[in-house]
């Protein structure tokens, strides 16, 4: 069957050594995932920590929802990676922290703010997710990436994992768009890589990306786009939303 997908793009891809982080003290760039097609902007990206430095809200009531990690407890030693403390009651109790402090500035600005999940962040699977969402308003919601919730030990059943992941969180109404990628291993850490570009099975991955394109949700690519248009072709996305023309 063939879809016709909305598809966006986040560039340059978040590849930093451990969790895509490039700045721990609000001084990163402001990325935009944009649409292929000409449309409007799907939200604005932060690469960096949350639960290390509060991200600044637009002043623009109505601006495009901010995007961001969901967060980590930092290691003393090494800031960019995160410690024991991310997935107990600190972790938790931080990331909620964020969200009160967020929510009444969110609500006059009629702005959202969309949490991209990994295995090594507050958000790390599909049940934290759902606790998270069960617990917080609607001015939150979800940038599902389901490679960045693998981690290494889950590449030999890598399909079985992405299928719980999809099965729990991708047709919930906080999930506003899917990240898609193909997943590399460098050590213990899973990086994410342009589409047919690294270690999952092929069909391993068509079938992820033939679940996201008839879920219908928005897809974000990661780095150049028109390279990665023929693994979603051959998964079933054979038609793209194309900018609109003047008359």
């Amino acid at each position: 069957m063939t879809h016709t997908a909305r598809i966006y793009t986040l560039r340059p891809p978040p590849l930093g050594p451990a969790l895509g982080c490039d700045a721990l003290d609000g001084t990163s760039e402001l990325g935009v995932i944009e649409s292929c097609a000409g449309a409007a902007p799907l939200a604005l990206w932060r690469e960096e920590n949350p639960l290390a430095v509060d991200p600044p809200i637009s002043p623009e009531p109505g601006s495009p929802p901010l995007a961001i990690w969901s967060g980590w407890v930092a290691q003393d030693q090494d800031p960019r990676r995160p410690s024991i403390h991310t997935w107990t009651g600190r972790g938790w109790d931080e990331l909620m922290g964020l969200c009160d402090r967020l929510e009444p500035v969110l609500q006059a600005r009629a702005q959202s703010l969309l949490f991209r999940p990994s295995a090594s962040h507050v958000l790390s699977d599909p049940r934290s997710c759902l606790t998270f969402f069960n617990k917080r308003p609607s001015r939150f919601g979800l940038l599902l990436d389901p490679i960045a919730m693998l981690t290494v030990s889950m590449l030999p059943d890598a399909g079985d994992h992405l299928d719980r992941i999809l099965d729990t969180l991708l047709d919930r109404p906080e999930t506003r768009a899917v990240v898609v990628s193909d997943a590399s291993a460098e050590g213990e850490q899973i990086s994410p890589a342009p589409l047919g570009g690294g270690v999952l099975a092929p069909g391993v991955l068509d079938r992820m990306l033939s679940r996201v394109l008839e879920s219908g949700r928005p897809v974000v690519l990661l780095g150049d786009a028109p390279s990665q248009l023929g693994v979603l072709e051959r998964a079933g996305a054979a038609t793209v939303e194309q900018e609109p023309r003047n008359p």
